[in-house]
């Protein structure tokens, strides 16, 4: 690096940081090192540079598959699935199970009267009558795209944890731009007929989002929330947020798991960046945890 470079660089960094406010600035000084400073130009090469300084840094797969314990999960059943066109319902089966989701036609989604609904014998869970199940505290987002639209199943299964079984099963949607990148699971509890609705954008796992995470013998569920990105100034990159909680079963309902000792939420609080307009999912880089409040088994 030669004198010039090296002044602009250290320009460029006293202007990031000087508009980089609280926890923001925080997270940026805590993945610099003495003498190694963040440049303009290429994005990829600048994404390189910053993502190599990250500190405590993790793999988003790796570290859901290690705070998930997917040892606990047993695939019980893998089922077929069916499609009748001409009334708009899926069949999801093997010999010992049935379901079905039917979806309403276009016709219907266009007048707003569209609905997905789930059968399992007599019970029928209608998708508008349902919510998903996310973490409402600003600045963490709620993704809804694609929630009871025209919806089918994807790779469904029956899973067993801790001696209860259910049905898991990714759900798919009609989409036609960015909102292609939310990916919507769907949990049913077989004992209890509870649904459970998870929903995040852009950070597929191809793990079970249900599994036993204390080693309570009771099932938990992780709900994954995000900010929305937001320009790193003086870059072309966005940088964001993500909280990964840990939510209780409760009767076939999951609640927010609070650590009662510590007053708060058992949590993973998330660091990372990418390139503006970047659609590719965004769990295929690396992550830098700002906070630790898991299990500490």
């Amino acid at each position: 690096m030669n004198f010039i470079t090296f002044i602009n660089s250290i320009a460029l960094c006293i202007c990031f940081l000087s508009c980089t406010t609280g926890p923001q600035k925080a997270k940026v000084i805590a993945m610099s090192k003495a003498g190694v400073l963040p440049q303009t130009g290429d994005a990829m090469e600048t994404e390189k540079l910053l993502a190599s300084q990250m500190v405590n840094k993790v793999y988003f797969d790796s570290l859901l598959r290690q705070i998930t314990h997917q040892e606990k999960v047993k695939v019980v059943a893998i089922l077929k699935e069916s499609w009748d066109a001409e009334t708009h319902t899926g069949t999801y089966s093997d010999s010992n199970y049935n379901f079905k989701l039917h979806a309403s036609n276009i016709d219907a989604l266009d007048n707003g009267d569209g609905n997905s609904t789930f059968s399992d014998g007599p019970t029928k869970i209608s998708f508008k009558e349902c919510q998903l199940t996310h973490y409402g505290i600003a600045p963490y987002r709620l993704e809804d795209y694609g929630f009871n639209w025209k919806n089918s199943f994807s790779d469904p299964k029956i899973i067993e944890v801790c001696g209860k079984r259910f049905f898991y099963s990714n759900v798919l949607y009609w989409c036609n731009g960015i909102g292609c990148g939310c990916f919507i699971t769907f949990i049913y509890d077989l004992q209890t007929h509870q649904p459970t609705f998870l929903e995040n954008y852009r950070l597929p796992f191809d793990g079970f989002y249900l599994s036993d995470f204390d080693n309570d013998n009771q099932p938990d569920l992780l709900v994954v929330a995000q900010t929305q990105e937001r320009p790193m100034k003086g870059f072309a990159l966005e940088e964001f947020d993500v909280k990964l909680l840990a939510y209780k079963y409760n009767k076939g309902i999951f609640e927010i798991y609070f650590d009662q000792q510590y007053q708060r939420p058992y949590c993973y609080d998330l660091y990372s960046f990418t390139k503006i307009f970047n659609h590719s999912s965004h769990n295929e880089f690396y992550y830098s945890v700002i906070n630790n409040h898991w299990f500490r088994l």
